[in-house]
Protein backbone atom coordinates (compact mmCIF):
# COMPACT_ATOMS: atom_id res chain seq x y z
CA UNK A 1 0.00 0.00 0.00
CA UNK A 2 2.94 2.16 0.90
CA UNK A 3 4.44 2.52 -2.62
CA UNK A 4 1.25 2.68 -4.64
CA UNK A 5 0.62 5.95 -2.07
CA UNK A 6 3.85 7.30 -3.04
CA UNK A 7 2.95 7.55 -6.53
CA UNK A 8 -0.53 9.04 -6.24
CA UNK A 9 -0.43 12.64 -7.32
CA UNK A 10 -1.96 14.06 -3.94
CA UNK A 11 -0.62 13.85 -0.19
CA UNK A 12 -1.63 10.87 1.90
CA UNK A 13 -1.26 11.22 5.42
CA UNK A 14 -2.30 8.31 7.73
CA UNK A 15 -3.30 9.71 10.79
CA UNK A 16 -3.61 6.29 12.94
CA UNK A 17 -5.90 3.47 12.60
CA UNK A 18 -4.15 1.25 9.98
CA UNK A 19 -4.52 -2.12 10.33
CA UNK A 20 -6.36 -3.46 13.92
CA UNK A 21 -5.72 0.16 15.22
CA UNK A 22 -8.29 2.55 15.30
CA UNK A 23 -7.67 6.38 15.29
CA UNK A 24 -7.85 7.74 19.05
CA UNK A 25 -11.00 9.81 19.68
CA UNK A 26 -9.38 13.08 20.25
CA UNK A 27 -7.27 12.79 16.67
CA UNK A 28 -11.04 12.35 15.41
CA UNK A 29 -12.53 15.09 17.01
CA UNK A 30 -9.99 17.65 15.75
CA UNK A 31 -10.71 16.03 12.36
CA UNK A 32 -14.07 16.03 12.32
CA UNK A 33 -14.49 19.81 13.55
CA UNK A 34 -12.62 20.79 10.54
CA UNK A 35 -15.43 19.96 8.38
CA UNK A 36 -16.29 22.54 5.70
CA UNK A 37 -13.18 24.52 6.99
CA UNK A 38 -9.83 25.17 4.27
CA UNK A 39 -7.02 22.35 5.16
CA UNK A 40 -3.49 21.98 4.31
CA UNK A 41 -1.57 18.67 4.03
CA UNK A 42 1.84 18.36 4.15
CA UNK A 43 2.47 14.40 3.90
CA UNK A 44 6.25 14.76 4.07
CA UNK A 45 7.43 11.85 5.32
CA UNK A 46 8.40 11.71 9.50
CA UNK A 47 12.13 11.88 9.76
CA UNK A 48 14.23 11.83 13.34
CA UNK A 49 17.08 12.78 11.18
CA UNK A 50 15.33 16.29 9.98
CA UNK A 51 13.08 16.56 12.54
CA UNK A 52 9.82 16.45 10.02
CA UNK A 53 6.98 14.90 10.04
CA UNK A 54 3.74 14.90 8.00
CA UNK A 55 1.10 17.83 9.14
CA UNK A 56 -2.53 18.67 8.53
CA UNK A 57 -3.28 22.18 9.21
CA UNK A 58 -6.87 23.01 9.48
CA UNK A 59 -7.78 26.92 9.04
CA UNK A 60 -9.81 28.17 12.68
CA UNK A 61 -12.58 30.44 12.32
CA UNK A 62 -11.54 34.24 11.64
CA UNK A 63 -10.94 36.04 15.05
CA UNK A 64 -10.25 32.34 16.84
CA UNK A 65 -6.77 32.05 18.50
CA UNK A 66 -5.49 28.50 18.99
CA UNK A 67 -3.57 27.43 22.50
CA UNK A 68 0.07 27.52 21.42
CA UNK A 69 2.25 24.68 23.23
CA UNK A 70 6.23 24.31 22.79
CA UNK A 71 7.43 22.02 20.56
CA UNK A 72 9.42 21.04 23.65
CA UNK A 73 7.07 22.11 26.38
CA UNK A 74 7.81 20.31 29.57
CA UNK A 75 5.59 17.04 31.17
CA UNK A 76 3.29 18.53 33.79
CA UNK A 77 0.70 17.20 35.63
CA UNK A 78 -2.85 16.98 34.25
CA UNK A 79 -1.70 17.73 30.75
CA UNK A 80 -3.58 14.89 27.96
CA UNK A 81 -0.74 13.25 26.12
CA UNK A 82 -0.76 10.04 24.04
CA UNK A 83 1.03 6.99 23.75
CA UNK A 84 2.95 6.40 21.13
CA UNK A 85 4.00 2.28 22.36
CA UNK A 86 2.55 -0.71 22.88
CA UNK A 87 0.75 -2.15 24.72
CA UNK A 88 -1.09 1.26 25.19
CA UNK A 89 -0.74 2.34 21.84
CA UNK A 90 -2.74 5.36 20.35
CA UNK A 91 -4.35 5.56 24.38
CA UNK A 92 -4.84 9.17 25.54
CA UNK A 93 -4.54 9.98 29.32
CA UNK A 94 -3.99 12.78 31.41
CA UNK A 95 -0.96 12.91 33.27
CA UNK A 96 -1.50 11.84 37.22
CA UNK A 97 2.63 12.44 38.24
CA UNK A 98 6.07 12.59 37.07
CA UNK A 99 7.87 9.68 38.93
CA UNK A 100 11.16 10.89 40.65
CA UNK A 101 14.19 9.23 39.09
CA UNK A 102 14.23 6.29 37.04
CA UNK A 103 12.58 3.31 37.00
CA UNK A 104 13.33 -0.30 35.87
CA UNK A 105 11.46 -1.16 32.87
CA UNK A 106 9.98 -4.74 31.81
CA UNK A 107 13.25 -5.22 29.14
CA UNK A 108 15.72 -3.93 32.62
CA UNK A 109 16.29 -0.47 31.08
CA UNK A 110 15.66 2.86 33.06
CA UNK A 111 14.03 5.45 32.04
CA UNK A 112 11.67 7.95 33.90
CA UNK A 113 8.08 7.45 33.71
CA UNK A 114 5.16 9.15 34.63
CA UNK A 115 1.22 7.93 35.72
CA UNK A 116 -0.93 8.22 32.92
CA UNK A 117 -4.81 7.91 33.62
CA UNK A 118 -6.23 6.46 30.77
CA UNK A 119 -9.83 6.90 29.13
CA UNK A 120 -11.29 4.04 30.93
CA UNK A 121 -9.88 5.07 34.49
CA UNK A 122 -6.91 2.86 34.55
CA UNK A 123 -3.54 4.64 35.72
CA UNK A 124 -0.63 2.76 33.98
CA UNK A 125 3.07 4.20 34.11
CA UNK A 126 4.62 5.04 30.98
CA UNK A 127 7.87 6.10 29.95
CA UNK A 128 8.22 9.97 29.11
CA UNK A 129 10.16 9.05 25.85
CA UNK A 130 6.76 6.62 24.61
CA UNK A 131 4.28 10.16 25.60
CA UNK A 132 3.46 13.18 23.54
CA UNK A 133 1.75 16.00 24.81
CA UNK A 134 -1.91 17.04 22.40
CA UNK A 135 -3.26 19.33 25.38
Amino acid sequence: MVPAALNMSYPIVLIEGFGQLPMNQDAFNILVSGAMREVSVNAEPWSRITNTRPEVVIALPEGVRPEILAESAPFTVGQTVRIVSPPYKSMVGTLTNLQPGLAVLPSGLRAQTAGVRLLNGDIVQIPLANLEIIG
